[in-house]
């Protein structure tokens, strides 16, 4: 955490808010070379200096990344999960959109008197559609519970590889199963299934 003093701080100021950090159990060195006075805090947990944003003599405190965000990086929750949220929210209201400008069937006639068709599954239910339609009746409730083990899977992914360095020829079995999933997930969207 930085410690950005007001224009005009002097030695009293800095030396006052470096006795307030030692009090809290935190330590503090002055950044040279600045327009304004600065206060690097070097160590301990940098919450315990929020209290001295009510100091006279400080202007604001600047979060810095710490230690342990240096050395090992974001950790998979929550990053990851609020990444993944972020990318399914905006997905869901691109499909939104698209399905308000662009509804199905618009601009065709209605035939009352026709033939009703045969209802067919929604294009992002297709391959599920068609990988159930493979399973036999009573066990559609174990495919549906096995496709939500496989997207979980995917979902926890960074999670469960934890290989680091070079180690592509140890990622590429991972790879590989998740491109056949996804290719068959394609296969059987575009009618390849039973039904």
């Amino acid at each position: 955490m930085i410690i950005v003093l007001k224009e005009g701080s002097g030695e009293a100021e800095v030396r006052e808010v470096l006795d307030r950090l030692e009090e809290v159990g935190l330590r503090g060195r002055e950044l040279e070379g600045r327009p304004r006075r600065v206060i690097h805090v070097l160590n301990g947990p940098t919450w315990k200096a929020k209290p001295l944003a009510r100091l006279e003599a400080v202007s604001a405190l600047v979060p810095t990344s710490g230690p342990r965000h240096r050395r090992e990086g974001r950790r998979f929750f929550p990053y990851h999960f609020l990444a993944w949220a972020v990318l399914l929210l905006l997905v869901l209201s691109g499909l939104v959109l698209l399905s308000g400008f662009f509804p199905p069937g618009l601009g065709r006639p209605a035939d009352v008197l026709g033939e009703a068709g045969s209802a067919q599954a929604l294009w992002f239910f297709r391959g599920v559609a068609g990988f159930l339609s493979l399973l036999p009746e009573d066990s559609v409730a174990a495919g549906v519970l096995a496709l939500f083990l496989i997207w979980l899977a995917f979902f926890f992914l960074p999670e469960i590889d934890r290989t680091t360095g070079p180690a592509r020829l140890k990622r590429l079995p991972i790879v590989a199963l998740g491109l056949f999933f996804l290719l068959g997930g394609f296969f059987l969207a575009l009618g390849g299934g039973r039904g």
